[in-house]
């Protein structure tokens, strides 16, 4: 029964897909769109059957159980579901940068929790079911994506297509039902807004949701996307203006309550405090500061850029995904020596977050597995605007 819905779900949402004015006008054929969504789907089935098969008690079964009960309250008690999301269990509401006993720290988990029990709607609890309909939603950011870059590169249709759509460890991490899933589809809609110059408020509220569900990201996104505001309306060069920014943030860091390098301080102490893994790598524990911060710069490099490579795995899946590193790497490294120079302000801005976010997970992640995990997101903002710019003729 659960396959028979599945099937049905996955037809409604593939012909909502084909007929949504946001997808269609991005002139790809239905009938790549429907093989797009299919490779979509298929990549978070098979993504979620490895994760159960192989790591038993993973987020994925932590995450179905805890939606579960929210179900159940939902259906019996709807008014303390919805009363959950805005109390605080701990009687005050400090402590908003705290990794433990905040309500905020828990709020981000929670949104999560409550939107999956109110999908258990219609799936009954099935997490495949789920999946999809995380992917119906996710499917969208890898559009909104497309549609800026071919909006600036018309004749790169092919690269685009494949670089906001169908890398290997994006495909895979960004198609489970998790956060990574929902980040991706708001970072990517954010940006969206952001070029297309769409509606004030919904660009701020995208920017609220995802503080709420990973605010480190907000700290990278929030500088490069000021100077690409900046630089596009006045002119001014994209390097000066985040320059100034990096300022800003360096003159706050002396301030106590406004410092934000609180944030990624926090959570790596949250990282930190977790059972080690396997995978484990060491980082520089960081203090919130600007020295701190560049004594810990090396490590957070060499974590970032060169784990893991093949060798350093023991796993198929783990030397497949540091091939894939090692491809990448190349294709930056003749980017950086032979590529075309890029004066687009929304490509630089992508090229900047990308590589801002990096170093934050180079910081705060001491797991070279949660390393692939946690970057494959934000790699489509820094292979795009690289492909776009090589003459792969010339290689």
């Amino acid at each position: 029964m659960p396959f028979i819905f599945f099937f049905i779900y996955f037809l409604i949402l593939g012909f909502i897909i084909s007929k949504s004015s946001f997808v269609v006008s991005t002139g790809i054929s239905k009938r790549t769109l429907w093989i797009l969504y299919f490779i979509k789907i298929a990549a978070g089935c098979i993504a979620t059957y490895l994760i159960l098969k192989l790591y038993p008690g993973n987020d994925y079964e932590v995450l179905s159980k805890e939606a579960f009960k929210e179900y159940s309250l939902l259906i019996k008690k709807p008014l303390d579901f919805f009363k959950d999301i805005v109390v605080s269990p701990y009687g005050h509401y400090d402590g908003f940068f705290s990794s433990e006993n905040s309500f905020w720290n828990n709020l981000r988990n929670n949104i999560l929790i409550k939107f999956t029990a109110i999908l258990n709607v219609f799936s009954g609890g099935n997490i495949y079911i789920n999946t999809l309909f995380y992917n119906f939603l996710g499917f969208f950011g890898h559009i909104a994506l497309f549609k800026i870059f071919i909006n600036i590169y018309p004749d790169k249709k092919r690269r685009i297509i494949t670089g906001s759509l169908l890398l290997p460890s994006l495909l895979f991490f960004s198609s489970t039902m998790q956060k990574d899933n929902i980040v991706f589809l708001l970072i990517a809609l954010f940006s969206y807004c952001l070029y297309f110059n769409k509606s004030r408020f919904i660009t701020l509220l995208i920017l609220v949701v995802l503080f709420f569900i990973r605010s480190y990201v907000v700290i990278a996104l929030i500088p490069a996307a000021t100077a690409f505001i900046i630089s596009r309306k006045r002119k001014f060069a994209f390097p000066v203006v985040y320059s100034c920014f990096l300022f800003l943030i360096f003159v706050f860091s002396f301030n106590e309550k406004l410092n934000p390098l609180k944030i990624i301080v926090n959570k790596q102490e949250a990282f930190l405090n977790l059972p080690e893994a396997k995978s484990a790598v060491s980082v520089y524990e960081l203090q919130p500061t600007i020295k701190s911060f560049l004594q810990g710069f090396p490590r957070a490099f060499y974590n970032v850029f060169f784990r893991p490579l093949p060798w350093q795995n023991k796993s198929l899946a783990g030397i497949l995904l540091g091939l894939e590193w090692l491809f990448f790497s190349a294709i930056l490294l003749f980017f950086i020596f032979r590529g075309r120079k890029i004066e687009n302000p929304f490509a630089i801005y992508s090229l900047v977050f990308a590589v801002s976010v990096f170093f934050i997970i180079g910081y705060i992640v001491p797991n070279a597995g949660s390393i692939i995990r946690y970057k494959s997101i934000y790699l489509p903002f820094l292979i795009l605007p690289a492909i776009c710019n090589i003459n792969f003729k010339n290689i």
